[in-house]
């Protein structure tokens, strides 16, 4: 089952989204997954086609600032969850969805938790893998450094720190072709570190 892999322009903000359709026709409701710090869409590279075999469509998009979404200034865009939630409310609506499952995985996804919260007219079913679910939830301390001044500028030049980030979360190891991937956005500008910077309390759901 192929992925395809788009751009949608919404005003200012480009997000990049991967995506299937079930082979044939089907009446299930759409499946948007929302991945993690550090990550991007491409984390999701095999459970979009076995959600398309199962008859779903499902869409993977890049968090604004992370991996080949549009990464805005912060002066631009705040990267709260409040601004977060409003871009990901636009683009349900560009998208034309009215009514989907939402998957929401790691410290981002906490803010598609509080999406659910909002909009639950619009979620049918939520599922939380990892994500924080309390206001008392902080940034791990490695996620945190890379708010502060010159520090993050320094820790985001390392080309070994989506490696470590990302085979440090779990216990297994990411192959190199996979991990060249992930780091594509990080040598071209910033991956996802205007998100970590700032408030990290406020992704708790």
């Amino acid at each position: 089952m192929a992925i395809g892999e788009n751009w949608l322009e919404i005003g200012s903000l480009v997000w990049f989204y991967r995506e299937v359709h079930p082979g044939g026709k089907s009446d299930r409701l759409p499946v948007i997954l929302l991945h993690g710090l550090i990550s991007q869409s491409y984390s999701w590279r095999d459970v979009l086609p076995a959600l398309a075999i199962q008859g779903f469509r499902a869409i993977a998009p890049d968090w604004l600032g992370c991996g080949f979404s549009g990464k805005p200034d912060r002066r631009d865009f705040s990267y709260t969850p409040d601004s977060l939630i409003a871009a990901l409310e636009d683009f349900v609506k560009a998208l034309g969805l009215e009514r989907f499952s939402l998957v929401a995985q790691g410290f981002l996804g906490s803010v598609g938790v509080q999406y659910a919260l909002r909009h639950p007219e619009q979620v049918a079913r939520l599922a939380i893998f990892n994500a924080p679910i309390s206001q008392t939830a902080k940034l791990p301390w490695k996620l945190q450094q890379m708010g502060i001044p010159l520090v993050g500028d320094m820790l985001t030049q390392d080309p070994l720190l989506v490696d470590r980030t990302l085979e440090g979360a779990g216990g297994y190891r990411i192959e190199d072709n996979d991990l060249d991937v992930y780091r594509r956005p990080w040598l071209k500008k910033l991956g996802c570190r205007a998100i970590a910077v700032g408030d990290d309390s406020e992704f708790a759901a």
